[in-house]
């Protein structure tokens, strides 16, 4: 698939196929009011053995290997990094990382000095966390089911402010 057109001011993308082309990724015979997810890929497919080679994930997306260099472009790499000493659980190579939609980091380079810019501690480049969306989480609700799925019991945990102007006397 390639891209035909794209409207910013609508904020749509029109794609193309090839006449013989088919792609069992992009179906929307099944339901074509389902949410199509376009995302923007500018790699080119590297040798496996290569230092720093990338690979795609099921979705589609980079795969991203925690403490392994990966390899973006023009000798660029970048590395998600654990810090397994500061884990809590001995089998920290088996939790699931935590990264969230939104979570992006800006990595700005010089041309004329053909470097990136990045902070530096002790001759090693730090771990950053990342510039995205702050999340906050609370919990809302304590819910109970029975063996059919059916919701038994729900306790509200959300916290509510007092109103200050119901609290003024008349």
């Amino acid at each position: 698939m390639r891209i035909k057109a794209v409207d910013y001011v609508n904020s749509t993308v029109t794609l193309t196929t090839a006449v013989n082309q088919t792609s069992d990724a992009f179906d929307t015979d099944s339901n074509p009011n389902k949410p199509q997810l376009l995302r923007r890929w500018d790699y080119t497919e590297m040798d496996p053995t290569e230092k720093g080679a990338t690979t795609l994930a099921n979705d589609g997306g980079l795969e991203i290997i925690e403490n392994h260099w990966l390899t973006l472009e023009d000798g660029i790499q970048v590395l998600f990094h654990r810090d397994i000493d500061q884990q809590s659980d001995k089998d920290a190579d088996d939790q699931p990382p935590y990264y969230h939609t939104g979570d992006y980091w800006l990595i700005p380079a010089r041309a004329a000095t053909g470097k990136i810019e990045w902070p530096q501690h002790k001759e090693e480049h730090e771990a950053l966390p990342p510039h995205g969306v702050v999340h906050h989480y609370a919990p809302l609700a304590y819910v109970t089911f029975d063996a059919q799925g059916n919701a038994h019991s729900f306790i509200g945990l959300r916290r509510y402010i007092n109103q200050i102007w119901k609290q003024v006397p008349n």
